[in-house]
């Protein structure tokens, strides 16, 4: 027995230094022209098929890096997205300071990180015929299907006070009700888990699972189009008040609620502030919408994975040139 693992180890180690000393370990022949060759639509059209992996086909280590970093953007998007929507402000959301943002964020890439190598290596349970991961490549990232249940949890306990919690102000406590929910509730998925296809499939058709997919994109569409106003916080609620004291005849409406209200971001490290659905933000905005969709369309495959990632990164560089951002909350 020991002969054989000293064997296995002698092959492995050999197999590494072939890999690391050699050219074709690091270039291989993988086909690098096609992720990074861009797409003329209708007039231009690949007649080869992109190659096709095995599940444990080795990759070039270059090959590697350059299709890792790929998934690495194009995940990243998708894990912080939900803690800074969560996080921001709104009356169903959270409105946590920086520090507290950054908790969330760096929390949920910890998680997946640690989860994602469980995922992918599969784990064996001794004895049984079960095992922990699929042993593919796919990440555990934060799920958006928590997204409407958590932000309508939250709405409820500002309206009713609970935790201290009111309307505008930060509820980290709500937070902390959701985690230890959720807690209680995953041992049903696990329960679930165990089931085969077959039920699952039965109870769960896609004509079912298709349309909750759609209402969960739905739902964000009204948090998306708030966020790329100016923000979900008291800046927008500003402009519905503003509306419902018009609507009753209240009359010196700027008496009662101060134009500083108006004003979004509610950051304090915020340079550039500006009214509620302003050109600015709309502008802002629109040049990330765009690159997102310019990429889709004409974009490399490389890029086309990466675009959510890509879109962020340009509309950041653009606010940074036009004076937008502060790193202060950094700091």
């Amino acid at each position: 027995m020991q002969t054989k693992s000293k064997n296995r180890l002698k092959q492995v180690y050999q197999h590494i230094v072939q890999k690391v000393t050699t050219l074709h370990g690091w270039i291989g022949n993988y086909e690098y022209g096609r992720l990074f060759t861009p797409r003329i639509p209708y007039l231009f059209h690949s007649k080869t098929t992109p190659p096709f992996l095995a599940h444990k086909e080795e990759l070039p280590i270059l090959a590697a890096a350059i299709v890792g970093f790929q998934h690495a953007l194009a995940m990243m998007g998708g894990i912080v997205t939900v803690p800074l929507i969560l996080s921001g402000s709104g009356s169903n959301n959270l409105n946590l300071d920086d520090s507290y943002r950054t908790y969330m964020v760096a929390s949920a890439l910890i998680a997946s990180g640690i989860l994602s190598i469980i995922q992918i290596t599969g784990l064996k349970i001794r004895k049984t015929g079960y095992q922990l991961g699929t042993g593919l490549i796919s990440v555990v990232g934060t799920s958006f299907t928590t997204l409407p249940v958590a932000q309508a949890a939250f709405s409820t306990i500002r309206k009713h006070g609970e935790y201290n919690c009111s309307l505008e102000g930060p509820c980290p406590e709500a937070f902390g009700a959701m985690l230890g929910t959720i807690m209680v509730c995953c041992w049903l998925e696990v329960a679930i888990s165990f089931l085969p296809l077959t039920i699952l499939r039965r109870v769960f058709p896609p004509l079912v699972t298709g349309s909750v997919v759609v209402l969960i994109g739905a739902s964000l569409v009204a948090s998306g189009f708030q966020d790329w106003a100016g923000g979900s916080g008291s800046c927008y609620n500003y402009s519905r008040a503003v509306s419902n004291l018009e609507a009753l005849g209240v009359e010196n409406i700027s008496a009662i609620l101060p134009s500083s209200l108006s004003i979004c971001p509610s950051s304090q490290y915020a340079y550039q502030k500006y009214p509620f659905g302003d050109a600015k933000w709309i502008g802002l905005g629109s040049i990330v919408f765009l690159t997102i969709i310019v990429i889709e369309i004409f974009g490399s495959p490389f890029m086309r994975t990466a675009e959510i990632m890509i879109g962020f990164l340009l509309g950041l560089l653009v606010a940074s040139v036009l004076n937008y951002t502060n790193i202060e909350s950094v700091q």
